[in-house]
């Protein structure tokens, strides 16, 4: 069933990028037709959904033409005595490219899977959520090569948390999600 909620959801994400901009080709430089553009970047991201603070995640961009296809990959392994968090992520972001020729605009959606495992003692907790929803992003190319931008979204998280107690919480949660991202074309 979370698979399904998941490819549904990137499909559909897709198609209304392309709905959306779809009358405007006139934006779209010649440089933006190139066939493939691949590259490795960061995503630092101004909140932690389980803790807050800063953390950072792998990312790699890969430009198909006027599209974007992004994975991401997080994770963090704190210890100390006898308390032991393990959290991981892993997502994907799809993406329109409008070249409005000082930025590109990125309008699309993402989907992420998080895990969260804590253990303190003879206690522990584990959550597992699925996270999808509209973004949009801007970037600046400094060189040919290098660019900076920001990506705005607006989430939905399906969250099932097994507390200390026993007990299976499962939350809806609709919140924004912000994020730095630095990346680095090579191909």
């Amino acid at each position: 069933m979370k698979t399904l909620i998941l490819l549904v959801s990137i499909i559909f994400q897709c198609i209304s990028c392309e709905l959306i901009f779809a009358q405007q080709e006139n934006l779209i430089s010649k440089d933006s037709n190139k066939p493939l553009k691949m590259g490795f970047g960061v995503d630092l991201l101004d909140f932690n959904i389980y803790g807050g603070g800063m953390r950072c995640c792998f990312i790699l961009p890969v430009d198909i033409y006027q599209f974007r296809i992004e994975p991401e990959v997080y994770f963090d392994r704190e210890k100390a005595k006898d308390r032991l968090i393990k959290q991981y992520s892993v997502g994907l972001s799809c993406y329109r490219l409008v070249d409005l020729k000082i930025i590109n605009l990125l309008p699309g959606g993402t989907v992420i899977y998080r895990n969260y495992k804590q253990e303190f003692g003879q206690l522990d907790e584990d959550s597992k959520s699925i996270t999808f929803g509209p973004i949009i992003g801007a970037e600046y190319f400094f060189i040919d090569n290098f660019s900076i931008g920001i990506n705005l979204g607006l989430v939905f998280e399906f969250l099932k948390t097994d507390e200390w107690s026993d007990e299976t919480l499962n939350f809806k949660n609709i919140t924004t999600e912000s994020g730095l991202r630095i990346r680095f074309y090579f191909l």
